[in-house]
């Protein structure tokens, strides 16, 4: 069986995105506050009657509080169930489970997920292993027909974190208002309030109906559960990018989304190992300069990958800069579409550097393609 060649790294991180999409969807809300959900107020605290409880919450960021926990082990089950434009049925779903140290910024999480019927360019079934150790994300298992054996992969580290995709990162994309319907409620045993989302909640395009609940840790703030149920079409997965016609027939039109998010134990979890088998990531080469600023890089046959929260102007400075430094010379540089291109020759080698903004998170994504 062969291995995972990089398009089916990018598919992967395409799959992040896509699903990163209708969570920051499904959870954007009316810029005016809805008093129609509750009014403002205390509550009884169950398991603690002596304390009260809010009975409406904002949460500006699904993820705050987790990364004060020592550890913790999460899973995400999500689902979409839906037709195709020619009227065929169309369903997708996965599932996470993960197990993350926020300090020290490692993790371990296993994912698996089928597709019906396969999509052009992806794969109908896979099943990962993904660990996340000293800034490196490594990956093995089966995807599709293909494998992988504990391979370093670039900008992997941290994408498919259950809580990396409910993360809401503004304003504009928080949790406000939603009202109390059980203080004192427990899961897997860690004390929690319950409060309810509807249909209210939401205003975004595409969704004709939503419905689920969010539980809140008594201590720490964080979410432990999430449970969500949404009908729509199209427009709530995502902008559809221009596309052939056999494109635009595979994709889906209309469907019934699902997904649960929970914490399932915290301050629990065994230090992450990292299986012998795992290779160690390649250097880049030495006359190529990388910032200080690069973070998730990642090197393999000739091509380098790294993020950056530097702006694109300043990568683009230390490029000019450091590359003739290093002893090569500046071609072309251009730009469209907010993605930039930069030439440099050293002799028979030539490299291609592409700025492009990260298209999961904040910052930029940097991509080093030299020519063999």
């Amino acid at each position: 069986m062969k291995k995972i060649p990089n398009p089916h790294l990018h598919m992967l991180a395409s799959l992040a995105m896509f699903t990163g999409l209708i969570c920051v969807a499904l959870f954007t809300l009316a810029a005016s506050p809805t008093p129609a959900l509750a009014k403002d107020g205390a509550a009884t605290a169950g398991d603690h009657p002596s304390q009260t409880v809010s009975r409406t919450i904002t949460l500006k960021n699904l993820r705050a509080g987790l990364d004060k926990l020592k550890s913790y082990r999460a899973r995400l089950a999500w689902s979409f169930d839906g037709k195709l434009a020619d009227g065929k049925p169309y369903t997708l779903s996965y599932t996470i489970v993960e197990s993350v140290f926020p300090a020290d910024k490692q993790g371990y999480r296993i994912l698996t997920g089928t597709q019906t019927p396969e999509q052009p360019d992806d794969q109908a079934t896979w099943n990962l292993e993904m660990f996340e150790v000293a800034g490196v994300a490594y990956m093995s298992g089966t995807l599709g027909a293909e494998t992988a054996k504990c391979e370093p992969v670039p900008m992997l580290s941290g994408l498919f974190g259950a809580g990396e995709l409910l993360d809401l990162s503004n304003d504009s994309q928080s949790v406000r208002g939603v009202r109390l319907v059980k203080a004192g409620d427990r899961v897997n045993g860690i004390l929690a309030d319950q409060y309810e989302l509807d249909a209210k909640t939401f205003l975004t395009r595409g969704i004709k109906s939503a419905a689920g609940n969010i539980w809140v840790a008594r201590d720490g703030g964080y979410v432990v559960k999430l449970t969500l149920q949404a009908t729509g079409d199209n427009a709530m997965l995502g902008e559809e990018a221009p596309s052939e016609d056999e494109s635009k027939r595979s994709r889906p039109v209309e469907g019934k989304l699902t997904m649960e998010y929970v914490v399932l134990s915290v301050n629990k979890e065994k230090p992450i190992t990292l299986p012998a088998a795992c290779k160690p990531p390649q250097s880049a080469a030495a006359d190529i300069p990388i910032p200080k600023s690069a973070a998730n890089a990642f090197t393999r046959e000739g091509m380098t990958m790294f993020q950056s929260e530097e702006k694109a102007e300043a990568l683009i400075e230390f490029y000019k800069k450091e590359m003739p430094a290093n002893g090569w010379k500046a071609g072309k540089t251009q730009s469209a579409a907010g993605i930039t291109q930069m030439e440099f020759t050293k002799g028979d080698r030539k490299v291609n550097i592409f700025i492009t903004p990260n298209p999961v998170g904040k910052g930029m994504t940097v991509i080093i393609n030299e020519e063999k």
